[in-house]
């Protein structure tokens, strides 16, 4: 009888066990949402302008014209940049202890407005510059350089050294501002600009 009982406990833990495996098992799920990200490439471009200058005033200069020259950028690219502005046909003016370096127009001439506020002039090796001091986001234009050039109210004709024609040049460069272009930790903007120009060649 004994051995009985014990036989018929353990067929009876043979059944609950396979009903064990055999039932239904549920679990807690959920799939996330799809997330897709686009990479693009930006870019740096810039648009060189002179909202006030008419060529055609500037070949009929008499004493005391005052004539619209007035170069400012914009940024029409995608990322921010570093900005110069290359000047031929001025004459530079380095700094003095009170005076920051400077630009002067030929003999005769006077320019009107520079803007040593916003822009740093310096002679690199010969070759002229401005220098933005900010940083010049997307969409964004900047201070005019200058305003006008003016012929002087008490030149005369026959006057020596009196230059009786000369060209103002001016193009504009940029460069990115970001990645490993960034201004260092506490580093001026100027500082970093020029920097960054530094290592590239000039477009001039």
């Amino acid at each position: 009888m004994k051995k009985r009982s014990i036989l018929v406990t353990a067929i009876s833990l043979v059944l609950v066990a396979a009903l064990s495996i055999g039932g239904t098992m549920a679990y807690f799920t959920r799939t996330s949402d799809t997330k897709e990200n686009k990479f693009t490439v930006g870019n740096i471009n810039i648009e060189l302008t002179e909202p006030g200058f008419v060529p055609a005033d500037a070949l009929k200069l008499v004493p005391g014209d005052s004539i619209a020259k007035d170069p400012q950028v914009k940024n029409t690219g995608a990322n921010p940049c570093y900005l110069r502005i290359a000047v031929t046909g001025l004459d530079f003016v380095a700094a003095s202890t009170n005076a920051a370096a400077t630009l002067k127009a030929p003999t005769g001439f006077t320019l009107e407005g520079l803007d040593l506020t916003n822009y740093e002039i310096v002679n690199d090796n010969g070759k002229i510059y401005a220098y933005y001091k900010s940083i010049l986001n997307p969409d964004v234009t900047t201070p005019k350089l200058f305003t006008a050039v003016s012929l002087n109210r008490d030149v005369e004709e026959n006057d020596e050294g009196l230059v009786k024609q000369f060209n103002i040049t001016v193009y504009a460069e940029a460069i990115q501002c970001e990645g490993n272009l960034a201004p260092a930790a506490g580093e001026d903007i100027l500082v970093a600009a020029k920097r960054a120009f530094a290592n590239f060649p000039s477009a001039g």
